[in-house]
């Protein structure tokens, strides 16, 4: 018997290549709104992205007013006192629903891990544009549920999205649970509020020193070894 009866996954940089899915979206709206298309500019975007996210896993802000302030402060630090933020931010979320490259590996993950327990996505973001990159790809096939923060009232860290798909998928166990993600501070908190266990994916990236994850992946591969021994 499996050690596991149902795996929950985050989405950005787990099983999408979030880092180009931004990338690409800021490009479309520094062409819209005469921009600069330069890195510097978009590490200060970014950096304002971070801080407005981190907000909402706090409780802080919601996912409606991060979409407005996030590039209200954007435009506020690039000295853009008449930016149309409204469309800015619309114009980026709609070409983020578009963007759906997975993570090297991700499909042959599922593929695996879903032939054996169902997979659930747990994720903060927005809704639309979660739904509507899972809809355009070929993951989608091994998804059984897909639960996002717009829809609830926390966020990750919070575990009141894993408590919900534990309860669709009819899972009262925790230890029968596993939950990969690629953030700490998020993916890997929200798993030990839920009492579940973690696996930290690092896609190719160093094992941190300290974590508080069960697993430390550096491919997909390692993580459905991990996952799926007996």
């Amino acid at each position: 018997m499996a050690r596991f009866s149902l795996l929950l996954s985050d989405v950005d940089n787990t099983l999408f290549d979030f880092r180009s899915a931004e990338r690409a979206a800021y490009a479309t709206v520094s062409a819209r709104f005469a921009l600069p298309d330069e890195e510097d500019v978009f590490k200060l975007y970014k950096a304002v992205n971070t801080f407005h996210w981190k907000k909402l896993s706090r409780g802080e802000t919601t996912a409606a007013r991060l979409r407005h302030d996030r590039f209200a402060d954007f435009a506020a630090a690039m000295g853009l006192p008449d930016a149309d933020v409204p469309e800015m931010s619309a114009l980026f979320v709609r070409t983020l629903e578009l963007e759906h490259t997975p993570v090297e590996g991700a499909e042959e993950f599922l593929s695996r891990v879903s032939a054996r327990m169902p997979v659930c996505l747990v994720t903060n973001g927005f809704a639309s544009v979660q739904r509507s990159r899972m809809k355009l790809s070929p993951l989608r096939r091994y998804i059984a549920d897909v639960l996002v923060s717009e829809e609830f009232a926390h966020a990750k860290p919070d575990p009141e999205m894993l408590f919900a798909a534990m309860e669709r998928m009819k899972i009262s166990d925790p230890a029968r649970v596993a939950m990969i993600g690629d953030n700490e501070n998020t993916d890997i908190l929200a798993a030990k509020n839920a009492g579940v266990q973690s696996i930290l994916f690092t896609n190719g990236g160093p094992a941190p020193a300290e974590t508080a994850a069960t697993y430390t992946a550096a491919t997909l591969a390692d993580a459905a070894d991990w996952l799926l021994k007996d």
